[in-house]
């Protein structure tokens, strides 16, 4: 009994360092299926190709309930949401209200995740296909700089960033994101989901990823 204690006590203490996955949720998916509830909801927006479409506040919600009931992490919706969108030639916005909204109604993660997207802190955010040269995969914007401490350093976003292209489970040419480690600073070079809820932080001149549990979207 005493052992089962000092169990169970110690799981819970690795579960809040963030050193232990959460368990999975009972439906747990693959990020192609998570993909396909995805498509079905944002299949019954009005959303004409070749179009940027705003969501509402309300909307926003929704969406990102879909990656709370099934256990995904922000990085896991926002791949989801670009497969869609690129296919559908469609640019999704999502302004202050709706982001402020979302991040008062969820926890989006700890720092690992608002490091780099701290929704509660940005003005907007759009992720989908470029309809004008140059436009990123996923682009937003702050107010200002903005800095979080990690374990792999302090991640450093400019008032714009985001990443310039999107493949399933990655997010490739990052653009206004650096990685300080003191006295160091370099920009972060990419980010790898490689398995449900884990991802792999990539940065310049280092010699291996940093390999990260990524904790999922949860209703406050």
């Amino acid at each position: 009994m005493g052992r089962m204690r000092l169990s169970i006590a110690l799981a819970a203490a690795l579960l809040a360092g963030g050193l232990l996955a959460p368990a999975l949720a009972a439906e747990d998916l693959s990020s192609d299926a998570f993909a396909v509830k995805v498509a079905a909801f944002l299949g019954g927006l009005d959303a004409r190709s070749g179009t940027t479409r705003s969501l509402g506040r309300e909307e926003s919600i929704a969406l990102v309930g879909i990656g709370a009931k099934y256990g995904m992490n922000v990085f896991e919706l926002f791949d989801a949401v670009y497969r869609w969108a690129s296919a559908a030639r469609v640019r999704l916005r999502f302004g202050a209200d709706s982001l402020h909204e979302v991040a008062r109604v969820f926890d989006i993660g700890r720092e690992r995740v608002r490091a780099l997207l701290p929704l509660d802190q940005m003005t907007s955010l759009e992720v989908g296909v470029a309809l004008a040269s140059g436009q990123p995969a996923l682009s937003a914007t702050l107010p200002a700089p903005y800095s979080e401490y990690v374990e792999l350093g302090t991640i450093k976003l400019s008032e714009a960033f985001g990443f310039g292209a999107l493949e399933p489970n990655r997010y490739l040419k990052p653009y206004g994101i650096s990685v300080v480690r003191f006295p160091v600073a370099a920009p972060l070079d990419r980010l790898e989901l490689y398995a449900p809820r884990k991802g792999a932080i990539y940065v310049a001149g280092a010699p291996r990823p940093k390999r990260w549990n990524l904790w999922p979207i949860t209703k406050r």
